[in-house]
């Protein structure tokens, strides 16, 4: 029916015309293709920001304590204790930012979520150490609704280890 047709002319190149498609048709097929490549850009910049503001919030979060052993003199200790502050200031600016996104980070599908994991995970492990309640309440959720989507993929990465002659021992 129709809804197959939208869905193959989703797909469908935007140089490779049906002979048989009407001027309307051919309009029709190339503002699917535009909407595609749209939503495809949308997609790569929102992991973009997602990628930016995790890592901007993640390096802030564990900036160097205060007044470090590393410091030699009073300047250098109160430039530390400058620099460790202003890092807590940017970090507690970007929390709200950072539960919303995770937020959506929690709402995306399965089969998304899967996608954008080997990217995910290594910046939601280094979450867990935050201390701002949203979002490691976000973050909680995160793992409590996607545990079966992570021991999924443990499982075929371990499946698949197994198939190459891996002992999967470390």
């Amino acid at each position: 029916g129709s809804y197959w047709q939208a869905v193959l002319a989703l797909y469908a190149p935007a140089g490779t015309p049906d002979p048989a498609e009407t001027p309307t048709e051919r309009q029709h097929r190339e503002q699917q293709a535009a909407l595609l490549t749209k939503a495809c850009d949308l997609d790569l910049r929102t992991q973009a920001v997602l990628s930016l503001t995790l890592t901007d919030f993640i390096d802030n979060t564990q900036a160097a304590p205060a007044a470090g052993p590393g410091a030699s003199s009073s300047e250098d200790k109160a430039a530390e204790k400058l620099h460790a502050e202003a890092a807590r200031c940017v970090a507690q600016a970007l929390c709200p930012l950072v539960a919303r996104l995770l937020v959506g980070v929690l709402q995306l599908s399965d089969k998304q979520f899967v996608v954008h994991l080997p990217e995910l995970f290594p910046r939601l492990v280094e979450l867990m150490s935050c201390e701002d309640k949203e979002v490691r309440y976000v973050l909680h959720q995160i793992f409590s609704q996607r545990s079966s989507v992570f021991v999924g993929q443990a499982a075929h990465q371990h499946e698949s280890g197994k198939r190459r002659g891996s002992s999967g021992h470390y």
